[in-house]
Protein backbone atom coordinates (compact mmCIF):
# COMPACT_ATOMS: atom_id res chain seq x y z
CA UNK A 1 0.00 0.00 0.00
CA UNK A 2 1.31 3.41 -0.92
CA UNK A 3 1.01 6.42 1.39
CA UNK A 4 -2.24 8.39 0.90
CA UNK A 5 -0.50 11.45 -0.54
CA UNK A 6 1.28 9.34 -3.17
CA UNK A 7 -1.97 7.49 -3.95
CA UNK A 8 -3.80 10.77 -4.63
CA UNK A 9 -0.87 12.06 -6.68
CA UNK A 10 -1.26 8.97 -8.87
CA UNK A 11 -5.02 9.51 -9.18
CA UNK A 12 -4.30 13.09 -10.28
CA UNK A 13 -1.66 11.84 -12.73
CA UNK A 14 -4.24 9.59 -14.42
CA UNK A 15 -7.03 12.18 -14.41
CA UNK A 16 -4.75 14.90 -15.79
CA UNK A 17 -4.10 13.02 -19.02
CA UNK A 18 -6.98 12.01 -21.27
CA UNK A 19 -4.84 9.47 -23.13
CA UNK A 20 -3.58 7.95 -19.86
CA UNK A 21 -7.22 7.62 -18.76
CA UNK A 22 -8.09 5.93 -22.04
CA UNK A 23 -5.28 3.40 -21.64
CA UNK A 24 -6.16 2.70 -18.00
CA UNK A 25 -9.85 2.18 -18.83
CA UNK A 26 -8.85 -0.13 -21.66
CA UNK A 27 -6.63 -2.22 -19.37
CA UNK A 28 -9.29 -2.27 -16.69
CA UNK A 29 -11.28 -4.55 -19.00
CA UNK A 30 -8.40 -7.05 -19.03
CA UNK A 31 -4.98 -7.58 -20.53
CA UNK A 32 -4.07 -6.18 -23.95
CA UNK A 33 -1.20 -5.66 -26.34
CA UNK A 34 -0.12 -2.14 -27.31
CA UNK A 35 -1.68 -2.70 -30.76
CA UNK A 36 -5.03 -3.66 -29.19
CA UNK A 37 -4.88 -0.63 -26.91
CA UNK A 38 -4.00 1.59 -29.88
CA UNK A 39 -6.99 0.33 -31.86
CA UNK A 40 -9.42 0.39 -28.93
CA UNK A 41 -8.43 3.88 -27.76
CA UNK A 42 -7.89 5.37 -31.22
CA UNK A 43 -4.33 6.40 -30.33
CA UNK A 44 -1.10 6.11 -32.30
CA UNK A 45 1.00 3.12 -31.30
CA UNK A 46 3.91 5.42 -30.39
CA UNK A 47 1.70 7.33 -27.96
CA UNK A 48 0.50 4.08 -26.41
CA UNK A 49 4.09 2.88 -25.98
CA UNK A 50 5.08 6.12 -24.25
CA UNK A 51 2.03 6.01 -21.99
CA UNK A 52 2.71 2.38 -21.05
CA UNK A 53 6.29 3.27 -20.15
CA UNK A 54 5.12 6.10 -17.87
CA UNK A 55 2.44 3.92 -16.27
CA UNK A 56 4.92 1.09 -15.80
CA UNK A 57 7.41 3.49 -14.17
CA UNK A 58 4.71 4.44 -11.67
CA UNK A 59 3.90 0.73 -11.11
CA UNK A 60 0.32 1.07 -12.39
CA UNK A 61 0.74 -1.48 -15.19
CA UNK A 62 3.04 -4.42 -15.79
CA UNK A 63 4.08 -6.51 -18.75
CA UNK A 64 3.10 -10.17 -18.44
CA UNK A 65 5.76 -11.30 -20.95
CA UNK A 66 8.64 -8.79 -20.75
CA UNK A 67 11.07 -10.98 -22.71
CA UNK A 68 8.85 -10.93 -25.82
CA UNK A 69 10.05 -8.66 -28.61
CA UNK A 70 6.56 -8.45 -30.13
CA UNK A 71 3.10 -9.02 -28.75
CA UNK A 72 3.82 -7.86 -25.22
CA UNK A 73 0.79 -8.18 -22.99
CA UNK A 74 0.01 -5.49 -20.40
CA UNK A 75 -2.27 -5.55 -17.37
CA UNK A 76 -3.07 -3.29 -14.45
CA UNK A 77 -1.15 -3.91 -11.24
CA UNK A 78 -2.99 -4.19 -7.96
CA UNK A 79 -2.20 -0.51 -7.38
CA UNK A 80 -3.53 0.33 -10.85
CA UNK A 81 -6.77 -1.51 -10.05
CA UNK A 82 -7.10 0.40 -6.76
CA UNK A 83 -6.57 3.71 -8.59
CA UNK A 84 -9.25 2.84 -11.16
CA UNK A 85 -11.65 1.76 -8.42
CA UNK A 86 -11.15 5.10 -6.68
CA UNK A 87 -11.66 7.03 -9.93
CA UNK A 88 -14.90 5.16 -10.62
CA UNK A 89 -16.19 5.71 -7.07
CA UNK A 90 -15.53 9.44 -7.45
CA UNK A 91 -17.90 9.60 -10.39
CA UNK A 92 -15.30 9.61 -13.14
CA UNK A 93 -16.42 6.16 -14.23
CA UNK A 94 -17.24 7.12 -17.79
CA UNK A 95 -14.41 6.26 -20.10
CA UNK A 96 -13.00 9.20 -22.07
CA UNK A 97 -14.38 7.67 -25.29
CA UNK A 98 -17.97 7.66 -24.02
CA UNK A 99 -17.76 11.15 -22.55
CA UNK A 100 -17.84 12.76 -26.00
CA UNK A 101 -21.54 12.09 -26.66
Amino acid sequence: MVPPEEFWNLVGFILAGENRRKVMFCLEKGYATPKQISTSCNLRIGHVSNILISLKDKELVYCRNPDAKRGRIYSLTELGEEIMSSIKKAGSNRSPQSSKD
